[in-house]
């Protein structure tokens, strides 16, 4: 089974759970996306970064049966990230979002 329909239908809830219009990130052709790998040593760095905070917060709640992935998911994007880009920190949900201090997010085929 293709992984680009459930996808979009993810990011389009997660979307709409956040009060940002379904086009926010462009838009998503399901046909179109694909799994891959990153070469990228900030990227790698970043999802790191995430999966810490993410076990940290399974455990905190006492396990993965007892997390709520949604609530999870939500504090991710509010989660702070150091950046080599001024003013030296990134916080996904403002990228998402489009404030003016701060580039738009984009998907990139």
């Amino acid at each position: 089974m293709p992984i680009g329909p459930s996808f979009v239908r993810f990011i389009h809830e997660e979307l709409e759970a956040e009060s940002f219009p379904l086009d926010r990130l462009g838009a998503l052709d399901s046909r179109t996306i694909a799994l891959a790998k990153t070469e990228s040593r900030t990227v790698l760095g970043y999802m790191n970064e995430m999966a810490r905070f993410c076990e940290d917060a399974v455990d905190d709640a006492g396990g993965l049966a007892c997390c709520d992935a949604r609530e999870l998911n939500r504090e991710l994007r509010r989660e702070l990230h150091l950046s080599r880009q001024p003013p030296g920190y990134i916080v996904p949900i403002e990228l998402a979002g489009g404030s003016r201090d701060r580039p738009q997010l984009r998907v990139v085929y």
